[in-house]
């Protein structure tokens, strides 16, 4: 069991595999730190791009907030990105990072096996554990979300679905 961990993720929007995601992790360690990281601008050009309606973070986190909260030892923040450079150049962001949460970070969780190596080297006081899907989750990505919510609607987190059948609202 790890003391300190930290998970990072735009969570736009969320969905079940997230859901998994921060399940997992938050079996693995007494206290996880789960960041929503995005620059709003830039996530609101992703969104455009998408043909998808921007979600400010504090509603995402309201939902994850509602989905976890049985959970203490879970806890959800949001870290503006912007100024910093963005991806692939994450040394800049990484400190920031680690500056942002303040505590020494035991383990950090990732979803997906391309972001290893950058993260054993920005990270390297930290563990780095790739989080598998299990059997009973999808492969799906944010993207497939955004681009079709009507068509992923079960895919979308239950706390978030009312929004989206609403038409957004």
């Amino acid at each position: 069991m790890y003391k300190v961990g930290a998970l990072a993720g735009k969570f736009l929007p969320p969905h079940i595999g997230h859901l998994e995601l921060i399940a997992q992790a938050g079996q693995q360690c007494e206290e996880l730190i789960v960041v929503m990281a995005e620059n709003p601008a830039d996530a609101q050009k992703l969104c455009e791009r998408d043909g998808f309606k921007y979600i400010q973070p504090e509603v995402r986190l309201r939902w994850l907030r509602e989905h976890f909260q049985r959970q203490g030892h879970i806890q959800f923040e949001f870290f503006d990105e912007t100024g910093i450079p963005a991806f692939p150049d994450v040394g800049a962001w990484s400190k920031q990072f680690k500056d942002f949460i303040g505590k020494p970070i035991d383990v950090k969780f990732i979803g997906e096996a391309r972001y290893i190596e950058m993260n054993k080297k920005h990270f390297p006081e930290s563990a780095i554990v790739m989080v598998e899907r299990g059997i009973d989750s999808p492969e799906i990505s944010a993207t497939e979300v955004r681009q079709d919510p009507a068509g992923y609607i079960d895919f979308i987190i239950p706390e978030a679905r009312n929004y989206f059948e609403k038409g957004g609202e």
